[in-house]
């Protein structure tokens, strides 16, 4: 009994950390690469009775083909963030200027993951011939926030580079639609949905009623796609679906859609 409740304590005071924790935001903004825009302001709140060493870095950020996030080296060169390090008195608010000084005539967006995370303050040393036995809870909190440096003249263009057929590791019939993003901006699938119907082309089978597949029924479909990437989508295949050859369209603003289970 009395491991369960130390348990539970343990597990209360993380709680209670995280609950008021200092907090960073926004979580996504823009910027341009020049002029009066090329500069952004993120605020650090701090609601604790404590002082808060925190640091803020700018590293590089892309996506695998599979939409996981990889947060990439420190840009050292292109940003200038003030202040960098500091301490968040307790109960204090902080503004933190990011500000871009890298090419101002860039044609293609670049993102980046703004990292603010807490510092570890080391213990201070206790004299040699003193014993102190406690238990210390210090759950150190960060945030990965996103950049976007955005030209001015930019459009997301996504498109279906590519449609497979496979097999997963059951052995169940599985679609792979591969997207691109052949725009010089990011943009996102929301409003679109793919279209699937069997046949080399779609007035083949005019008697079949198309499966419609939107965000809700893609896992994955919602994310952002960065500029000039692609997005691999892995889809099971409908039940409804005949085997064989099949055409799909990517769509915007299709309505009555239909969810295929």
């Amino acid at each position: 009994m009395d491991t369960i409740l130390k348990n539970a304590a343990f597990v209360i005071m993380i709680i209670h950390s995280i609950i008021n924790a200092y907090t960073f935001s926004p979580s996504v903004a823009a910027m341009s690469p020049g002029g009066y825009n090329s500069s952004f302001l993120y605020t650090i709140a701090n609601p604790e009775e404590r002082a808060i060493p925190v640091e803020i870095t700018i590293h590089e950020f892309k996506k695998d083909i599979y939409g996981k996030s990889i947060t990439g080296n420190e840009d050292y060169e292109d940003f200038i963030v003030f202040p960098a390090q500091f301490i968040l008195k307790k109960n204090e608010m902080k503004m933190v200027q990011v500000r871009w000084i890298g090419d101002p005539g860039i044609q293609i967006e670049k993102t980046y993951t703004v990292r603010c995370r807490e510092l570890e303050i080391p213990l201070e040393k206790k004299e040699p011939n003193t014993i102190k036995i406690s238990v210390s809870v210090n759950v150190l909190i960060g945030y990965d926030a996103r950049l976007y440096v955005t030209p001015s003249k930019g459009e997301p263009e996504i498109v279906i580079d590519s449609i497979k057929t496979s097999t997963d590791e059951n052995g169940k019939n599985e679609i792979i639609i591969t997207c691109l993003n052949k725009g010089n901006v990011h943009g996102k699938l929301r409003g679109y949905s793919f279209i699937i119907r069997p046949g080399s082309d779609k007035k083949q089978f005019p008697e079949f009623e198309p499966i419609i597949l939107d965000r809700y029924a893609v896992p994955g479909m919602a994310e952002a796609i960065l500029a000039k990437s692609s997005r691999k989508f892995i889809i099971p295949w409908p039940e409804k679906l005949p085997q064989g050859q099949i055409n799909i369209e990517l769509v915007k603003n299709v309505e009555n859609v239909k969810y295929i289970k």
